[in-house]
């Protein structure tokens, strides 16, 4: 009931809130156009097919019939993960290097369970996840030639097959002439699709970043590919059974944690048994709620 109420009253809200300033604060930041703003439920900015894509992995989360935690990797402006965390019981835990999408979860102030790491993740990190944290599904859309390392790009992979159950795979033609000096991603792409657990599940007309935004080049498809380590025909119970959401603030320190703010974190451990506001390894952060 309380987040019909949110669906319902703060469209209502921000109908007469004057988005302009926001959306140019917002976009001083690269790549800003890609993807919608969405603030609170509302769309302020139309990027590039996100509700279509948005369509595709809904079927996925809709497994779930527990609380579900997300890792969203190259998140942009956040787009799948705030509507995540808004249609279901999800913690979102996005990566990026932009203050923007710092700013957008500010401004979504009726969606407290999001978590954002403004860190470019590196194998590194995603060893160092791995050692306290597993994730329920995790999204990695249209960056993976770009933070995988070139010379040990298999590597990388198999660091996020082990961080968690679901993996969604939004990859590039290889045949894009923008990304012909990425010699991995028709490598990357070869590899994925010759997986026997890779299931494809779209493809998008390639998007195209130059100033006639928005450009689409139709005869390039975008592939999403779907890798269930865990299917839930084989593991019930996986979907089922509660798990602790959220990541230890140890970890969200460690990776560069910019929202919750410094302020938030702060205040929400006065809420916790004062022993334990000491131990960063024992602190869930789920968003704006410490636990």
């Amino acid at each position: 009931m309380k987040k019909l109420l949110t669906l319902l009253i703060s469209p209502l809200l921000l109908f007469a809130i004057d988005h302009t300033p926001l959306l140019d604060k917002l976009s001083k930041d690269v790549d800003w156009a890609y993807q919608d703003i969405l603030i609170n439920g509302e769309t302020i900015h139309q990027g590039w097919m996100c509700p279509e894509r948005y369509a595709v992995i809904k079927p996925i989360l809709d497994l779930y019939e527990r609380p579900i935690k997300i890792l969203d990797i190259g998140a942009n402006n956040g787009y799948f993960s705030i509507r995540a965390a808004m249609e279901y019981d999800a913690t979102c835990v996005m990566a990026d290097v932009t203050l923007r999408l710092k700013r957008i979860c500010e401004y979504n102030t009726n969606v407290p369970n999001l978590i954002y790491l403004k860190k470019r993740l590196s194998s590194d990190d995603l060893r160092l996840l791995k050692e306290t944290e597993h994730f329920d599904v995790i999204l990695v859309f249209n960056v993976l030639h770009h933070i995988a390392p070139p010379d040990n790009w298999k590597s990388f992979l198999n660091e996020l097959f082990e961080l968690g159950d679901n993996l969604i795979i939004e990859t590039p033609p290889a045949s894009d002439s923008e990304l012909t000096k990425s010699s991995i991603v028709p490598l990357i792409n070869q590899h994925l699709q010759n997986l026997p657990h890779a299931q494809k599940i779209g493809t998008f007309p390639r998007f195209k970043f130059d100033d006639s935004f928005p450009a689409v080049d139709p005869d390039r498809l975008d592939l999403m590919l779907w890798l269930s380590f865990k299917p839930k025909e084989d593991y019930p119970n996986t979907y089922k059974e509660p798990i602790e959401t959220g990541i230890r603030l140890s970890v969200f320190n460690e990776l560069h944690g910019r929202y919750p703010t410094k302020k938030q974190v702060k205040q929400a451990k006065r809420s916790l048994p004062f022993f334990k506001r000491f131990l960063s390894d024992k602190i869930l952060v789920q968003g704006t709620t410490l636990n």
